[in-house]
């Protein structure tokens, strides 16, 4: 299963962490995931495209180095459990 980075970057900073790791890309665009809390989501495939040919390790030493506070990785599907949680909130207790 793939897996992600959850990562904490303090709400002042977000926009420039994000602008920073998006010109890495060809075309920049949006890489993370906001659930909530001042954490993010960076999904596998992008944090490959980011990159290329590190190792999970390298990735999370280059998200720290470039401004988290945290970043650890999480199986997908607990990630996808937090993007759910964070878009519907009053599903999840519901579904559970």
């Amino acid at each position: 299963m793939p897996s992600m980075f959850e990562i904490r970057v303090p709400d002042a900073k977000i926009l420039e962490f994000e602008r920073r790791l998006g010109e890495r890309l060809a075309h920049p665009t949006s890489v993370l995931q906001a659930i909530g809390g001042q954490r993010y989501l960076l999904a596998d495939q992008v944090a490959k495209a980011l990159f290329p040919g590190a190792s999970a390790t390298q990735m999370r030493a280059e998200l720290l180095a470039g401004g988290a506070r945290e970043a650890r990785l999480v199986e997908g599907e607990r990630g996808v459990e937090r993007l759910v949680a964070r878009a519907e909130p009053a599903f999840v207790p519901r579904f559970m």
